[in-house]
């Protein structure tokens, strides 16, 4: 089974992209701390597709709570130095942290906001 639940903060605004095929793709990277007694964090990388990419580009902002599920993918593909590889999360569902002041949420939404 590939899942990943993730709880972190935005590290910079979404940035969306538009592809030649008319498909919008919502790039991110959001801020995990590790658990246990070290003050490590964990940068990861995220894409999000359609009404869930929108969703996240039009109320998450850098330093704002994020809750994301989704699975990892990883691709591959060639440049002029070689072969490279990223691993990202592909994320399927958001959600508002529950106890955070999002400021952005709209009032009439509920906390928690699957697509």
């Amino acid at each position: 089974m590939n899942a990943v639940i993730l709880v972190g903060r935005m590290t910079r605004d979404a940035e969306v992209k538009t592809l030649d095929s008319g498909s919008k793709v919502v790039s991110f990277t959001i801020a995990v701390d590790r658990s246990g007694k070290s003050k490590e964090t964990d940068f990861i990388d995220c894409k999000a597709w359609g009404t869930t990419g929108d969703f996240i580009s039009k109320y998450f902002t850098k330093g704002k709570p994020i809750s994301v599920k989704g699975e990892l993918q990883t691709r591959t593909w060639e440049t002029e130095n070689g072969k490279r590889k990223a691993t990202e999360v592909r994320v399927d569902q958001v959600a508002f942290v529950p106890g955070s002041s999002n400021n952005s949420a709209p009032a009439e939404e509920p906390e928690e906001l699957v697509f």
